[in-house]
């Protein structure tokens, strides 16, 4: 079991060579692969995979699950594995062969068992502490699995038949499986005569990756046909899951309106185009990457993952919402983890000339412990940490507690663009989405404007609608956006995207009563506070695109307790329904993109 041929998260997974063994202690929100590469970049096309696992400890609430796997990515692949169900029904223990495929699970449903004899006892009781031998076999034809109990017992043993041109997961790597839960893996069998498959050809279009111009007034903007980015997050077939409704509404609702997702694709693709869009943003389906002539990016994670494994690796605990976590970037496996997940996140893109780039992450607690914007609190709450966690005794090397907020920025933005840059060369870091400008020190945005390409921020502004404006805020002391992202952009030196905005209207039948973004009455008045600031965006030089949030409105009984976001963010409601005023402004505005960016601030940054 040679250690560097495994891909696997560093804090999750201790692979010990020599005895042919590894441990697993699966606490975060990774999916807890482990895949053992063959050759990089190609499958197994018929493989067999086994190992013995020894549960010790189950450690998250829901559904966990370990075993082995044989793995395309992390949205398509066949497992076997024992269960442990949600401790809200019981914790029950059992076993499943099941199929995920294109990000869905039970894929498999439906599929002709196989001629192979079958026996199957789910709900075996596995045991913690004993051993569990698992076997899996992939091929063309089919797939099947075993599990043998401590006592040399079959307790499953199950096949699937591929008939046809059915659409399954046929190939991949062998791969150890284990979310939710902490064990030993032993016995670890990988095949021993290995035919390879190319993945098939990308969707990519044009020849060459985008890069960034800036003319003689100042204004950026990207080459290769793009220009200014004019994207929309979260372009998703499912929409927002529902927790008070135990699924996803707006996919149920496609589900009985589309035959098939490809037309959903199709269909969705073309009126973004209509409406003048050119890109998709973050939380996007991954189907919809390279279609059509549109450009894409996404999220990495890195600091957000990292914080939720737990106290040790965060600075700012990860409570699963925005503007929670902060990552512990003094602790010895964060540049490890960094480099993990770049490499299965971005690597499998890096050639994708339609991919502009990828941002670190989305709105980090960059202020700590203290008020929003605090230049203090990160040093705050690292010295708060107890004696021996590696923030606290970076910080007690800094008398100056800008200075420690400078080294930790430096250390987040350096660590992360180096690991986004060996994964994916070709493509940009795109910052790490600040929740708004003023959430992040100014010594923060000089920083980010050091490592990053393009600094990247969300923000959600007041517009006065009398007056035709739109302000930071509509209290005393509110400036126009425009002074306030050109001074942001004066910090950072870079150009700039604005990465989700928004404003709700309560005309919806949706309660909006959480989330950002100032309320209107109206789709009329929610559509001209959406112009307007538009076109604020599209004359500032130094922006060089936006990602307007985004394309469905949420569940009206909110996505969850913990992030209960209610709100008519979307260009389409519930039923996949487009809302007229919106989209018609933003079809106007778009065909007019080079004659609205022609338009010249009075003062021009120079960079």
């Amino acid at each position: 079991m040679s250690v560097s041929a495994w891909d696997a998260d560093p804090i999750v997974w201790r692979f010990d060579a020599a005895q042919n063994i590894c441990t697993v202690k699966h606490a975060g929100r990774d999916r807890g692969i482990a895949v053992f590469e063959i050759k990089e970049g190609e499958w197994c096309a018929d493989v067999t995979v086994g190992a013995v696992f020894t549960p010790t400890e189950t450690l998250l609430p829901g559904w966990c699950v370990a075993g082995v796997a044989i793995v395309m990515d992390e949205d398509n692949f066949w497992h076997i594995a024992l269960v442990r169900g949600p401790r809200e029904d019981g914790s029950a223990h059992n076993a499943e062969l099941c199929e995920m495929r294109d990000g869905k699970w039970l894929a498999h449903v439906g599929l002709p068992h196989g001629d192979t004899s079958r026996f199957s006892e789910t709900r075996f009781g596995w045991e913690y502490g004993k051993p569990y031998k698992f076997t899996l076999t992939l091929n063309w034809n089919g797939v099947r699995g075993e599990i043998t109990g401590p006592d040399g017992e079959i307790v499953l043993r199950e096949s699937f038949a591929f008939t046809g041109n059915v659409d399954v997961v046929r190939y991949g790597n062998p791969a150890l499986r284990a979310s939710g839960f902490s064990g030993i893996f032993a016995d670890v069998r990988m095949p021993e005569e290995i035919e390879l498959v190319p993945p098939p050809p990308p969707r990519y279009f044009g020849n060459t990756f985008y890069s960034v111009l800036q003319d003689k007034d100042g204004r950026w903007s990207f080459d290769n046909g793009l220009g200014f980015l004019l994207g929309i997050d979260h372009v998703k077939y499912e929409g927002h899951g529902c927790e008070a409704l135990g699924y996803n509404p707006h996919g149920r609702k496609n589900d009985a309106k589309y035959h098939s997702r490809e037309k959903w694709e199709d269909e969705t693709l073309e009126r973004l185009k209509s409406w003048g869009f050119n890109a998709t943003g973050a939380g996007s389906d991954v189907s919809l990457r390279g279609r059509k002539d549109f450009a894409w990016c996404d999220i990495v994670g890195i600091g957000e993952f990292f914080a939720s494994y737990g106290d040790e690796y965060a600075i700012m605990d990860d409570e699963k919402r925005p503007c929670s976590a902060f990552p512990n970037v003094f602790h010895p496996d964060f540049p490890a983890y960094a480099r993990y997940l770049a490499r299965r996140v971005c690597a499998p893109y890096k050639n994708d000339t339609s991919c502009v780039g990828w941002f670190i992450d989305n709105e980090l607690r960059w202020w700590g412990e203290g008020h929003w914007g605090s230049a203090e609190g990160l040093f705050e709450a690292a010295m708060a940490k107890p004696d021996g966690h590696h923030a606290k005794e970076e910080a007690k090397k800094f008398d100056d507690k800008i200075a420690f907020l400078r080294h930790v920025a430096d250390t987040y933005f350096r660590v992360c663009a180096e690991a986004i840059r060996a994964a994916a060369p070709n493509h940009f870091v795109l910052g790490a989405r600040f929740a708004g400008t003023e959430s992040a020190a100014p010594v923060v945005w000089e920083v980010a404007g050091e490592h990053c390409d393009i600094v990247s921020f969300n923000y959600y502004p007041y517009a006065d609608l009398d007056e035709g404006k739109v302000f930071t805020h509509l209290r005393p002391g509110g400036e126009p956006v425009a002074t306030n992202f050109a001074r942001y952009a004066a910090l950072c030196k870079r150009p700039m995207m604005v990465t989700e905005w928004s404003f709700p209207a309560l005309d919806a039948g949706l309660p909006c009563l959480h989330g950002a973004g100032q309320r209107f009455d109206t789709q009329a008045e929610r559509a001209r506070a959406t112009e307007l600031f538009a076109r604020e965006m599209l004359a500032m030089p130094f922006i060089i695109g936006y990602n307007y949030f985004m394309w469905v409105d949420q569940p009206a009984l909110g996505i969850s307790a913990n992030f209960p976001e209610d709100s008519n963010y979307g260009l389409v409601n519930e039923d996949n329904v487009p809302y007229p005023e919106i989209t018609a402004v933003f079809s106007n505005l778009h065909r007019r993109v080079p004659g609205l960016r022609a338009k010249i601030f009075d003062k021009l940054l120079n960079f």
